[in-house]
Order: structure tokens, then sequence, then C-alpha cells
């Protein structure tokens, strides 16, 4: 199978220049939304986190919304600390019977730290990434591309 043009797409910042993520201060780092994705069987994911220098932690929050990004929730959290690594994830959009209620920027629907991996597997029309950053880096970044399918 042969695929024209590339389908992957950077989960860029909302505020800044290009797809890169340059990690600084601590806070919460807004990501922009991708739109129009309705209909999505599998969102496959790659974040790269490129460690400078600096320490404390950051936590990547891969989001979606049914609601045109009124109301945003991770379907996936990845934590960083002071060691360059690539994560490469796929998350298949699912039916689920029962009720779900997925978490806000690592943190659960029941007021816990929501644990590293897929949180939620209901892919909404949009994706962004939020990151939460609790220590104080230079020279850090951090790359995130998706391909949904």
């Amino acid at each position: 199978m042969s695929v024209n043009g590339s389908m992957v797409m950077p989960l860029p910042p909302k505020d800044g220049d290009g797809s890169a993520w340059q990690i600084a201060e601590p806070g919460i780092y807004e990501g922009f939304w991708q739109e129009d994705l309705g209909g999505l069987e599998l969102v496959t994911l790659q974040i790269d986190f490129r460690y400078g220098t600096g320490s404390g932690g950051v936590r990547v929050c891969i989001q979606s919304s049914l609601d045109q990004g009124d109301t945003a929730y991770d379907l996936a959290v990845f934590d960083f600390t002071n060691t360059s690594r690539k994560v490469l994830v796929a998350i298949r959009n699912a039916s689920i019977d029962g009720f779900t209620a997925p978490g806000f920027n690592g943190v659960g629907s029941d007021a816990q730290t929501e644990s590293e991996g897929i949180i939620c597997s209901v892919i909404g029309d949009r994706l962004r990434a939020n990151v939460l950053a609790d220590g104080t880096y230079q020279n850090t970044t951090l790359s995130i591309r998706a391909m949904p399918v």
C-alpha cells in the first residue's frame, strides 16, 4: 500500500513559532487544536523529549474533545524527567460499554494523578497536547507528532 503525501501532523504549542515546544519555566503549556479529525479509527503518536539541562518533571497530556474543544480530556499521559526519550504509541478508538470519566492534565476525575499510558480511548474530532512542567529546564525541547487513520 502506498500513501500519497504525509498524514503525519505536528501537535504544536498554542503560542510559539513552529512545531517544537521549548520547555523552560514551570507551568502549563497549552497546545493548538488539530481539528476536523472526526471518524478516526486510530491515532499513532510520537513524542520526542530532548533533554538539555535542568531538573524537575515534564508531563505530556494528549487530549481530545467531543464538543468542539469546550471540554478537553486526556487520551494518554507521558512523564519525562532528566533523560532524552522517545515514546511511540497507538490509540484505537473504542466503543465502550459503561461510563468512562477521563481526567484532564494528568489528574483523573477522582482527583488522583493519572498513571503514565493510555487513559481513555474515545477519540473525538480534534487532538492537542498540553504540557505541564514542574521544574526549570534549559535547551530542552519536545516534538509531538500524530498520524490519524
